[in-house]
């Protein structure tokens, strides 16, 4: 069979692209509002997303050439999209027993405590999930890991919101008894809707979570093993610790908690 000159041309271009332009263009990297390792911000006009995980997602695509949108969506639509599509990356996700086989696990980016929080004028003083009475209102995001753990430990009243900032001011309103959410996230909510630090109250750790950068299953094992290269490569050459050392400073500074920093990941 002959081919034309044009269908050759168009053959040889196929044949010579390289494996990451292929790959940028089929695969989505989502992410969810949860500040400060991904969260969105205005300026001039103009959202835009920061954070130390995205600043690490960002080299690494940097590193294989990689052109993909990171787009900000509800944890909910993000953990039903990677259960049903591949080609899909997400993070910042915590990696539990049950979620161990669903999804690719390419590089940790960090490690979140999960802290009960009260109004200032709770009166309990519980230092521990036995000592806490399950019965309270607890507000958590819709669709969070939190809200699945929350179950499992026998809570029963949840009240899901569409955000941290919404179960926080459930909270403030005396609507909700407690929320389950990380220190550094009650910090810049409470800077972002102009609370004062007061008005809550950390009782106790409930839980450490290591947070991930994820893929889809059904994603082509060439592009999980590139990701996950790259990644180990930004780790070995001290990228990663350059960007959480600055975020852990800019935590710091402007919302005025101290993250520590681990084995080059920072602990929140």
């Amino acid at each position: 069979m002959r081919l034309s000159l044009s269908m050759l041309a168009l053959l040889l271009i196929s044949l010579n692209l390289p494996p990451n332009r292929a790959d940028a263009a089929s695969l989505q990297i989502l992410t969810v509002d949860e500040p400060p390792s991904n969260y969105q911000v205005e300026q001039n006009g103009t959202l835009l997303l920061k954070g130390f995980a995205v600043e690490i997602v960002q080299a690494i695509q940097k590193s294989l050439g990689d052109y993909a949108a990171i787009n900000l969506l509800p944890e909910s639509r993000v953990i039903h999209m990677a259960m049903k599509q591949p080609n899909i990356a997400l993070f910042s996700i915590s990696r539990t027993t049950g979620r161990e086989a669903q999804f690719h696990w390419i590089t940790q980016v960090g490690v979140k405590q999960w802290v009960f929080y009260a109004r200032g004028d709770f009166s309990g003083q519980p230092r521990n999930l036995e000592a806490l009475d399950h019965t309270l209102r607890v507000a958590v995001v819709r669709g969070d890991i939190r809200e699945s753990w929350l179950q499992q430990q026998g809570f029963t009243n949840l009240l899901l919101t569409a955000s941290p900032g919404q179960s926080l001011r459930l909270l403030r309103q005396g609507r909700a008894d407690l929320v389950l959410y990380e220190p550094q996230g009650v910090a810049y909510a409470s800077r972002q809707q102009a609370f004062a630090a007061d008005e809550f109250k950390p009782l106790f750790t409930a839980h450490r979570a290591p947070i991930y950068l994820a893929m889809s299953k059904g994603t082509h094992p060439k592009t999980v093993q590139r990701w996950q290269a790259a990644a180990e490569s930004l780790h070995q050459s001290g990228v990663v610790r350059a960007i959480n050392l600055r975020w852990a400073d800019i935590i710091r500074q402007q919302w005025g908690y101290e993250c520590q920093l681990v084995d080059d990941l920072l602990h929140c």
